[in-house]
Formats: structure tokens, sequence, C-alpha cells
């Protein structure tokens, strides 16, 4: 497997900008930012930056006054340093009430009747510091999972996976089309001693054979999710629940309309920043 590369895009930017940008960053692709002082930097792979680019660019001159190419600084980095800022970077963190997120190699004392997740986000697929990651957990945290079966569409670094294995769902099936964010998630499912509750499929929804599951999640974007949203009823039960995430609070519209037409629902919504989650369930129920 050869080496992914990685695009350290560094603008320098007056303080609070970055809040009014970062939704469009992430859904350009970025896989992480950092806010300085009086700059911030966002980080993305390669081959997404190639693509991507001139749409960000175009983005700053949009929203930065004045910009000049001069005030932004692009490093080109290897795996080992993308790990080594995260290093620096991600540290323990709680997520819910009960809910310890840390990576691989810090160290974190449990407390009583407190869950940890174990993260190496050693390819950058899903840490729990994203609010679309987020959002979905809050949801989940209001659910009960216990002996309930679960399909995570897009699964990236398995966290969501790997949540609900921790809390009793069976059986618990994770896709994703990404070999690299797949073999990220075996590892942290492995690092989790969830790795025998957890089935593995590569490849797209269609990779998964026809089964109805009480929950399923995809945390992707709006474009995806749409494309998605006549197979996806093929793998929810008749009362179950789809849960959709990775979307902007301004995709409320084509979400109830797309989906809509297509036989479901929304039933439920949580925002933060400029995020949104859904819960849907069939329109006939």
């Amino acid at each position: 497997m050869s080496d992914r590369n990685w695009i350290k895009f560094t603008v320098l930017a007056r303080p609070g900008l970055l809040e009014h940008l970062s939704a469009y960053l992430f859904a350009l692709g970025a896989l992480g930012i950092e806010e300085g002082s009086n700059s911030f930097t966002v980080f993305f792979a390669e081959d997404v930056w190639n693509r991507e680019k001139q749409h960000l660019l175009h983005l700053l001159e949009k929203n930065i006054t004045d910009f000049r190419t001069d005030r932004l600084k692009i490093e080109r980095l290897a795996d080992k340093d993308w790990n080594k800022g995260w290093k620096e970077y991600f540290k323990p963190f709680r997520l819910l009430p009960n809910l310890m997120i840390r990576p691989s190699w810090e160290t974190y004392t449990r407390g009583e009747g407190e869950q940890v997740i174990v993260i190496n986000p050693q390819m950058a697929f899903g840490t729990g510091h994203h609010e679309s990651t987020q959002l979905i957990l809050f949801f989940l945290a209001e659910l009960n999972l216990a002996g309930r079966s679960v399909l995570d569409v897009g699964t990236g670094s398995g966290i969501l996976a790997i949540y609900c294995a921790q809390q009793g769902a069976d059986p618990v099936w994770a896709v994703d089309s990404d070999p690299r964010a797949l073999e990220n998630a075996k590892e942290n499912c492995d690092l989790n001693k969830v790795g025998s509750k957890i089935k593995l499929v590569s490849g797209t929804l269609s990779a998964v054979a026809e089964q109805k599951f009480d929950f399923v999640l995809a945390n992707i974007n709006r474009a995806v999710l749409l494309n998605l949203r006549d197979s996806l009823k093929n793998y929810v039960q008749p009362t179950g629940k789809l849960i959709l995430s990775g979307l902007l609070q301004t995709d409320f519209e084509f979400m109830q309309d797309g989906f809509g037409s297509a036989g479901w629902r929304i039933i439920d919504r949580k925002n933060q920043n400029e995020w949104m989650a859904l819960i849907l369930q069939h329109a006939d129920l």
C-alpha cells in the first residue's frame, strides 16, 4: 500500500473568519482545521486538494478582503508527518457526559459507568471532533441500542459502529468504499475489543447483502445521501430509523423534498453550528 500524502494549507486571516468558513471547508473535503490567533490551517488529502483547490481559492477570494496568494502557505506532508501533527492536536476529550474519546497513544483512567472509545486517527477518517459525527452520537445516546441491529454506511474510522457495539447493538455492520478507511476501522475496532462484534464490508451500500436493520447510520454529504435515498429503504426495518448527518443546515429543504419524494419523513433534527443531522422513518408509518 502506497503512502498517502496530505496538504497543509495555512491562511493568514482575521480571527473569527473561520467560524463563517469552516462548514464550507469541510464540505469541500477538508479533513481537519486548526485555528490560530491570526491564521487558520486546513488539512486536505492530496487527491481531494487537487480536485477542490480552485473552489477553495474562490471561497477565500470571496470572503477575505484584499485577498492575495502571498497570504497562503502550502506544505505537502507524508503520512508520518500528518500523524506527528495529530499527536500534538488530538488529546482525550469528553463527547457525552459518560463518553470519552481518546487517541491510541494517550492513557486515560475510566471513571465509574464511563464509556471510552479509542481512536487511531492515522487516516483522518473520523475522530469525533467534527460536528457531523457528534450529532449522530447525540442521537444514538438517546436510543436503546441493546440487541438492536445497526448498519453504518460510510463508516470511516468506525467510531459510530464501535459506539453501537459497546452499547450492546447486535449485529453491527459497517461499510466503506475506501480501503484505507476500512483498514483504519478494523484497527480501531480491535483497539476497542469489538472486532468480533462488527462485520466490516468493503464497497458501496450495494455490497451489503440486503437485510433489514433497526438503525441505519450515514454520515456522508447531501449529494451522496440523496443518491442513496431509494436504496436505503431496502435496509431499514418498517419501524426502523434512518439517521443522516454530514449535512449543512442549508440542506434541510433539499433533504425534506428529496427524501419525502422517496417515501421518507423527517421525525427529528439536531443542529450544531452550521451542521445538521436528521432522523427519518418510512412515511407510511
